[in-house]
């Protein structure tokens, strides 16, 4: 770049602008991504073993009950609606209805196991094998940006050129105390654990935390800023986004409240309260399918009050509502 076009760049007044607007966002995205980190590394951690310590149990219970009360209930939801429109119960139906709402819970189920019955172990793999749908490029394109940022070794080698063993070990136990040195056990965590959002957060904190200066016009510079803040306000909001996700839902926000013994004892008694309620609703579609299943099998020797009532909806459907509407 010859010293005209040089000059032109720093001096641009549009230019200083948009660099302006693009520290600003950095700094912004930043802070957000650190305080991010210390929430999810030092605060959060402390939080989720007090809060599992009264909850935990509860917690597994409520959700149990409340997924295998949903599945049911859908079942129910599935029959009473092919009912209602006047179809035969047969041993066909009544398959189609179960294979449909098997598959419908199938996934929830397997993500419930992830989540109460896996070791730290297992859920990390599980969540590895669904990310794979992410391009491995794109994984590894991003990581080596990081890396050649981040690395010890290649700060050393950028801060100090060629030097000798000893020297470079040196400049890399200095290198150990850049602002960025926080984000290398991320960015480790975020590769194997195959987060894609992880890890380009860290990127535009670390790689695009210096600007490029290969500009070769003051328009070329200017669209090449601009992109680079619309893409910036992206990721601010993301990580705005995630922020909130945080700090606006347990157990942050009960972080004081579970010093109470007296709050405690309250939310113990409202997980009771749900679970025992959960239990009515499956206990009540447990009841209406195995009416069904009983009619289906001929399990019956006189028909149920079910089986009448299907019987006279059937009927009624047949030869009354529709030859007579």
């Amino acid at each position: 770049m010859n010293d005209v076009v040089a000059s032109q760049l720093v001096a641009h007044p549009r230019l200083n602008e948009l660099r302006e607007e693009r520290r600003t966002l950095l700094q912004r995205l930043t802070d957000i991504v650190r305080e991010i980190h210390d929430l999810k590394e030092r605060v959060l951690p402390a939080l989720l073993t007090e809060y599992d310590k009264h909850f935990r149990e509860f917690e597994i219970t409520l959700q149990e009950k409340t997924l295998l009360t949903a599945e049911m209930v859908r079942r129910e939801e599935l029959f009473r609606l092919k009912l209602g429109r006047g179809e035969k119960l047969t041993e066909e139906m009544i398959r189609a209805v179960n294979t449909v709402v098997d598959k419908e819970f199938e996934r929830m189920k397997k993500r419930f196991q992830e989540a109460f019955s896996m070791s730290a172990e297992e859920r990390e793999k599980a969540a590895s094998e669904r990310s794979q749908k992410h391009n491995d490029s794109d994984f590894t394109k991003l990581y080596r940006s990081i890396v050649k940022k981040l690395h010890p070794d290649a700060i050393a080698r950028e801060e100090a050129g060629q030097t000798d063993a000893n020297s470079r070990e040196s400049d890399a136990s200095q290198a150990a105390t850049t602002p960025f040195e926080q984000f290398w056990q991320s960015a480790q965590e975020a590769y194997n654990n195959r987060n894609l959002r992880e890890l380009q957060a860290i990127y535009d904190l670390v790689v695009l935390a210096e600007e490029r200066e290969d500009y070769t016009t003051v328009a070329s510079a200017e669209e090449h800023l601009q992109q680079e803040i619309m893409r910036l306000q992206s990721r601010l909001r993301n990580e705005e986004r995630r922020l909130r996700e945080i700090v606006n839902n347990p157990p942050y926000t009960v972080r004081e409240l579970m010093k109470s013994p007296t709050w405690l004892e309250q939310e113990r008694s409202a997980f009771r309260k749900n679970i025992a309620e959960k239990e009515r609703d499956f206990e009540r579609s447990k009841a209406f399918l195995a009416s069904i299943n009983a009619l289906n099998s001929n399990l019956a020797s006189t028909p149920s009050p079910f089986a009448e009532q299907e019987a006279f909806a059937n009927d009624f459907m047949t030869n009354t509502y529709f030859n007579n509407r």
